[in-house]
Order: structure tokens, then sequence, then C-alpha cells
């Protein structure tokens, strides 16, 4: 093991222990203009600790399963250092593929515990999942947040994930007759949701799919 793994090892233990006495919004922030007496704060340093437990015990490397016509990365340029690319690429430098453009995302499912399930894709019905956990019966304000709380969240969620959608294959979701979808027109057909393009890295027999 590397000395500096070792060493965020010890780090990420000892803010475990920190963190369940004091959250670490709650820790001591030294607030200088000294940009790197700031990044030596406890609250600061605590952050990279719990994304490297993250990484560490949640999240499951896709890129360990069988791939083939991976994008190539390019090579790194000091630039990497104070930019980022459009590709993502160099986000990690230690990892410079990681995260960029036609790469798999992390899962927090170990992977030979996840499986495609066709058969049972509508049980339980995604609409009355959607409609019984979503449905707002009467309005709850958001007191701590705001409306550009709400732009920061769809510019993250629009900046990290972002799936290929097929022009072609729909998932078609029953409608009981009394939702209250758009219209009685579009009650009586069931609705149409794009599919999700298949993992074009991965060799079509590990999908399932004839050669």
């Amino acid at each position: 093991m590397k000395r500096s793994q070792r060493l965020m090892n010890v780090l990420a233990w000892l803010f475990r222990l920190i963190n369940r006495v004091i959250p670490w919004y709650k820790l001591p922030f030294f607030n200088s203009r000294i940009h790197l007496l700031a990044a030596l704060s406890p609250q600061v340093i605590n952050l990279p600790m719990l994304r490297h437990d993250l990484r560490r015990w949640n999240l499951h490397d896709t890129r360990t399963l069988p791939t083939m016509s991976e994008p190539p990365v390019c090579p790194f340029h000091e630039s990497d250092l104070a930019a980022r690319r459009e590709d993502g690429t160099h986000n990690d430098l230690a990892d410079p593929a990681m995260g960029s453009a036609g790469t798999r995302f992390g899962r927090n499912l170990p992977l030979d515990r996840g499986w495609p399930d066709q058969l049972n894709l509508m049980t339980p019905n995604p609409r009355e999942v959607s409609l019984r956990l979503m449905t707002r019966r009467q309005f709850t304000p958001a007191a701590s947040l705001n409306l550009l709380a709400a732009a920061w969240i769809q510019f993250q969620v629009h900046d990290w994930v972002r799936h290929e959608l097929s022009k072609e294959e729909f998932h078609n979701v029953p409608l009981k007759p009394n939702d209250v979808w758009p219209s009685a027109e579009d009650r009586r057909n069931p609705m149409k949701i794009r599919k999700t393009l298949s993992d074009r890295t991965r060799p079509r027999q590990e999908l399932g799919v004839p050669i």
C-alpha cells in the first residue's frame, strides 16, 4: 500500500471517530485569506475523508467488468490543474478516465448482485410507486432553501449524470383509469418512457445479447 494511501486511511479513521461526536459542518474552520490555512481547517479536511470512505465502501468499480472499445484518454496537460475538460477526463489525476464521457457510472450495489429483470420490470408499477411516494397532498415549504438551491441541484444532476436514450424503443407503463395523467386520451394508452441504450463498451454476450 502506498504511503499516501495509508495516510488517507489513518485520517479517515480519525475523522470517523470525530464525526460520531461532532458533525463535519460544526468542526473548526479557519476563515483566512491565506488559502492554504483555510484548506487545513478540520471542516475542510473532513470532506475528502468522507469521500474516501464512500469510494472505499459504498462504490463498486464497474470498469472491472469485461470492456471493449473504451474511449482513449488524451495526455495530461498543465491546464488540467486549473480547468475542467469538456469530456471530464483528468478530473482525478490518479485516475484520468474516471467519470469521463463514455465511461460507466460506479454502482452502490455489488456487481454480482445486480442484473436486468425484464419480466418483473413493471412490478410494482413505477407510476404507482411515483404517485405514492411523490404526490404532494399539502404544501410543505422548504424553509432552509431558496430558488437558487433548485437551480443548483438541477445543474449538478445534469452535470454528473446522462444516459443515452433510444429513439425507437420504449417502456410501456400501464395507467389506471383514475390516473391524473394530463388527459383522458393519454390515460387510455400506456405511458411511454424511452429506454436507455445498452452499454456499448460491454461485450454483447456479457449483456445476454446473441452475437
